[in-house]
């Protein structure tokens, strides 16, 4: 699997670094997820998913996330980022450092897409702040959808499929449900996603995935160690079935109140 660095709504392909960019419509609203379409028993599936995570009651009081986002490969960490996000109101920091190895940041809200952006500690000028900030938007499609995918299941736009009790090669059993987009939703909208679901815990297990375009990229991850933090139930780790890839978010804060140094401009 390569990762892409492009924008795409599905996996950053390998190329670079692991970058699975993914639609996220209404990135900061503060209610549960609409309804989406699907067949009743896929909906069924989706809505225990749901209810495992936390629920409404959780998922309300989640204002304010704060984690780090990692691709790992072969125990060298490829690329770090450091994220905080206020959803109520769309307020975003993201923090790395440029293929130049210098440290940036970009303050931004995701709801307009308009901000500012600072490398090596100062201000850039209006032509890079654009391209940071189009930058910025796309990590955050991204990352916050490895974060967060299960809780994504019935965003507007989607449509859920179910496709039956499957074992894997293990002979764990698991209940598919296939997520697919209309048309505009997300950056790459004929992407399709498999999400194989414990009928025990229903929590997220593993995520299949294809990529719409040419080349058709396929993509298998373990959703593993699940820990509940704060209100929420998260996963920490990714790991790529038949490779030697991860997806880590070590740190991870989620909280009612929002920590306001984390939208402060560089000193």
């Amino acid at each position: 699997m390569t990762v892409r660095t492009g924008l795409r709504r599905a996996t950053f392909c390998l190329a670079a670094m692991v970058c699975t960019v993914f639609s996220i419509s209404e990135p900061a609203r503060a209610q549960a997820p609409a309804t989406g379409g699907g067949d009743a028993q896929a909906v069924r599936v989706a809505d225990e998913v749901w209810q495992a995570l936390g629920g409404d009651a959780a998922w309300n009081q989640a204002r304010f996330l704060r984690f780090s986002f990692e691709v790992e490969k072969e125990g060298k960490i490829l690329a770090s980022y450091r994220h905080a996000w206020d959803r109520f109101t769309g307020r975003y920091r993201l923090e790395g450092t440029n293929k130049e190895g210098k440290p940036f940041v970009i303050l931004f809200n995701v709801n307009d897409r308009t901000g500012k952006a600072w490398v090596d500690g100062k201000p850039a000028d209006p032509e890079k702040t654009r391209q940071m900030l189009e930058y910025g938007y796309g990590r955050f499609i991204n990352d916050t959808y490895w974060f967060l995918m299960p809780y994504k299941m019935k965003d507007p736009g989607v449509h859920l499929a179910y496709e039956g009790e499957k074992s894997d090669d293990s002979g764990k059993k698991w209940q598919v449900v296939r997520l697919s987009f209309d048309k505009g939703i997300g950056l790459t909208s004929g992407d399709q996603y498999h999400a194989f679901i414990d009928p025990a815990s229903h929590l997220m297990g593993r995520w299949d995935y294809e990529l719409e375009g040419e080349e058709h990229d396929k993509g298998s991850w373990n959703w593993t160690d699940w820990k509940k933090i704060g209100p929420l139930m998260l996963c920490p780790d990714k790991k790529q079935i038949g490779g030697n890839t991860m997806i880590r978010t070590p740190f991870q804060v989620v909280s009612e109140t929002v920590d306001e140094s984390a939208f402060q401009e560089p000193k």
